[in-house]
């Protein structure tokens, strides 16, 4: 089994097909701009993570911008807001179990690339 915490390639067009390839925060459109990247709700560990739900589409969102920059940036550098809305998941918390406030409002992601509304 592999230990790499990476969205395979598969999985990452999972994510911007469900996005309708759009930063899942703020609505902008990916084809507009260059600087996009796929965050982790649930960052691995150093080394990686072999439980399969942190390589799977649930714990992944399409973001404008990187880890500085955009909305990856708010989240980075808001830990604790980014937390409260889902986008950042403890070591604990299982992805498709956790609802996360998107642009489309608040849902819980699935590793098909579907999302129901939450309650």
């Amino acid at each position: 089994m592999s230990t790499t915490s990476r969205f395979s390639e598969e999985t990452r067009a999972v994510i911007l097909a469900r996005a309708g390839y759009c930063c899942e925060l703020c609505g902008r459109s990916s084809r507009i701009w260059s600087g996009w990247s796929v965050h982790h709700r649930r960052p691995a560990r150093m080394g990686g993570d072999r439980r399969p739900e942190t390589r799977g589409a649930a714990n992944g969102v399409l973001l404008c911008g990187s880890g500085v920059d955009g909305c990856h940036g708010w989240i980075e550098s808001h830990p604790a807001e980014a937390r409260g809305k889902g986008l950042i998941l403890r070591r604990d918390e299982i992805p498709a179990e956790v609802v996360v406030e998107l642009k489309r409002g608040a849902v819980l992601l699935d590793d098909r690339g579907g999302f129901e509304l939450a309650a």
